[in-house]
């Protein structure tokens, strides 16, 4: 994956928030943060005139009380650092983040990352506690604080999640920890076809099991995730994976458990696997998105619709992963395939997305190329919610033009 240079890389808050009041009083470029680059949803060629503002020099601990199970970092520092930081204090941030090695915290935050865990883990949102951030002006504000149970004030913390870096650039965050766990392991169900998923993602409601990912892949998704066991994926068209992680005899007992339900129902086959490697099993399961060419649709939509995204898109030629617990699938369109065969395999995808109050969004496409592709548009109220808070807090259209939304129409 190519990394982007920035333009400029400032090694603290202060240094950042003077160029931004010389940026927004003098010259006014257009300026595009960039944590580590490994974002799909981060353009590749940036236009010309842009400043790229680098953020991997904010890389310094600020705080970490181990026995208060938070952290306080600045925003450049690898996620991957700082799994190894809490990791020697048995600790850690239960997400999993494609190109850990290169992503940053505040990337994470600013693009709402996340992998399979989310379904049992829950997501950046759910551990973010307090965040500091210079806004377009170079204005430095916080939100939050450094404890969990913190209630003073806006929660301005949810609103730069997912943002994209147009609303203000990210510089520190405050998270809260959860314990690292000594063991993870998964049961495996292969498909033969992909409509038999249905029962199975059921019989969840009456498991005795709590599994922390429910994960959904068609055959191609299937070559990628399990490359390592080629002969596991012979004849499947599919294939759920279950994940469990804690103490090695909980994960023992969640996976001997699941697979009895599993048996008693219609006497499905399946693989088990239980490691006391943690980190390598949750890899495994997010290596789709982590692939050297990443996913460029995304899928959101109620989990009691997930198989049939994937049914419809595995006969349109996609190959499709989803977090089915949580009703998100990541896809890549067929490779080779001209522009009138990607329109026509994402017309009906994006309609059955849309029909379930979903939503089919293109990532990491250039505008010159996913103009006229179908893709969900925003709803008119979630538009003009997003224009509003824009308008409030870059009223230029400086950071991150077009990112969440176009910008408005000048007469």
């Amino acid at each position: 994956m190519p990394s982007p240079r920035p333009d400029f890389e400032p090694e603290s808050q202060a240094a950042l928030g003077q160029w931004m009041v010389e940026n927004y009083s003098g010259p006014s470029q257009v300026v595009l943060p960039l944590g580590g680059g490994s974002s799909p949803a981060w353009p590749r060629e940036p236009l010309a005139g842009t400043c790229v503002v680098g953020t991997t020099r904010l890389n310094q601990v600020i705080d970490y009380p181990v026995r208060d199970m938070t952290i306080t970092v600045e925003a450049g520092i690898r996620f991957g650092e700082l799994q190894r930081i809490l990791g020697e204090s048995g600790q850690q941030l239960p997400l999993d983040i494609s190109h850990s090695e290169l992503a940053t915290i505040g990337g994470v935050v600013a693009t709402n990352s996340s992998g399979c865990r989310r379904y049992g883990q829950g997501t950046i949102r759910d551990a973010l506690i307090g965040v500091s951030a210079v806004d377009v002006q170079g204005r430095l504000f916080k939100s939050g604080g450094r404890v969990v149970k913190n209630v003073a004030g806006y929660d301005l913390c949810k609103m730069l999640i997912g943002s994209q870096g147009s609303l203000a650039i990210i510089t520190q965050v405050t998270l809260k920890l959860r314990p690292l766990s000594h063991a993870a392991g998964g049961l495996w169900v292969p498909l033969s076809e992909l409509a038999n998923a249905e029962p199975l993602l059921s019989s969840l409601t009456t498991s005795q099991t709590r599994p922390v990912a429910v994960e959904l892949w068609n055959r191609q998704a299937a070559q990628e995730c399990l490359a390592d066991i080629p002969e596991a994926v012979a004849g499947a068209a599919g294939f759920v994976c279950f994940g469990f992680e804690g103490s090695e005899t909980e994960v023992r007992w969640q996976l001997e458990t699941l697979a009895r339900e599993v048996r008693s129902l219609a006497n499905q086959s399946h693989s088990t696997l239980h490691t006391t490697s943690p980190a390598d099993f949750w890899q495994t399961l997010n290596r789709f998105q982590s692939h050297p060419t990443p996913p460029l649709l995304k899928i959101t939509a109620p989990p009691s619709k997930v198989v049939e995204l994937l049914s419809l898109g595995t006969r349109l030629g996609c190959s499709l992963a989803a977090h089915a617990g949580t009703g998100i699938v990541w896809g890549r369109l067929p490779e080779q395939a001209s522009a009138e065969e990607i329109s026509s395999a994402l017309a009906p995808l994006t309609r059955l997305a849309n029909e379930a109050h979903g939503q089919l969004r293109l990532v990491g496409l250039p505008p010159e190329l996913r103009r006229g592709l179908p893709e969900s548009p925003l709803s008119a109220t979630t538009e003009r919610l997003i224009q509003t808070l824009k308008m409030q807090l870059d009223p230029r259209h400086l950071l991150s033009p077009g990112s969440l939304v176009p910008p408005p129409r000048t007469a």
